[in-house]
């Protein structure tokens, strides 16, 4: 039997340890994505309390990266989601790369920000042989890494949601394209979009949808993919999941609709997706 999502992810000592730590209050009410919001929050979340030979009394230099340590967490949960969903990990090289790529955008240097990153973020390491260095880097839970997931996908669409739906569908087809958004995902950005501020963000993101199914689901990426035909149908799929977060959209089923469900249909009933 399964337990009640709170009960479930509060017996993992770690995750409990952060919410006492913080001092989250939480009740048979509370989401999970709003528990994970506080807890990874850039202003009084975990980032600020993390220490330093357990020392509270000054500002540890984490505190001052935090951004830097969260949007890697960003980069390496939709890197797992695009290639690794299942089990959830990614190797040392590809966490390297990434660091690599935050800290010119920040500055930073490189050896810092890795050791930062270690103390100020949740993961485990995993040595699939011993005495290699092959060890990959996971959330400490499931649910963290698809907390992050949805963080970045919002993320991506509110910033660049009132730019142009061109742009918009160019960044979907980027982020949708690599594999099929999993409940738990859909649940938490779900939460988000809830939450948003932005004026008629449901509008925008289906005049990006009827842009895509004219012209195909990742044209506007001006990027060449290997099996293409994966992608549309994932993107297609995942735009129809967060269409369908909002009440009232004006979804016109049109011919190109209609070939693309048929499509998908018959592509979900072959990979046993349904």
């Amino acid at each position: 039997m399964r337990l009640p999502w709170n009960k479930e992810i509060l017996g993992i000592p770690l995750i409990l340890y952060m919410v006492l730590a913080l001092n989250i209050n939480i009740d048979n009410n509370s989401s999970i994505v709003d528990i994970y919001d506080r807890i990874f929050s850039l202003d009084g979340g975990i980032y600020d309390r993390c220490i330093d030979n357990k020392n509270f009394a000054d500002v540890h230099r984490i505190s001052v990266i935090k951004n830097q340590i969260h949007q890697i967490s960003r980069e390496i949960g939709i890197w797992m989601f695009e290639n690794n969903s299942s089990e959830a990990y990614i190797p040392q090289s590809e966490y390297q790369k990434i660091c690599n790529e935050v800290m010119h955008k920040s500055g930073n240097k490189t050896e810092i920000l890795q050791q930062d990153f270690k103390i100020g973020n949740y993961f485990k390491l995993v040595k699939h042989c011993e005495g290699v260095a092959t060890e990959d880097l996971y959330f400490i839970h499931r649910s963290i890494y698809e907390y992050f997931v949805a963080e970045y996908i919002y993320k991506s669409i509110s910033d660049i949601a009132e730019v142009s739906a061109k742009e918009l569908a160019r960044i979907l087809g980027k982020l949708l394209k690599g594999n099929l958004l999993k409940n738990e995902i859909l649940r938490n950005l779900k939460y988000k979009i809830k939450l948003c501020k932005i004026n008629n963000l449901g509008n925008i993101i289906n005049d990006a949808f009827h842009m895509m199914l004219n012209d195909g689901m990742i044209y506007y990426t001006n990027q060449c993919y290997k099996n293409i035909f994966k992608c549309e149908m994932n993107v297609f799929a995942n735009m129809l999941e967060i269409i369908h977060m909002f009440e009232g959209i004006d979804l016109k089923y049109t011919e190109n609709m209609h070939k693309y469900l048929k499509i998908n249909l018959n592509y979900s009933r072959q990979y046993k997706l349904t």
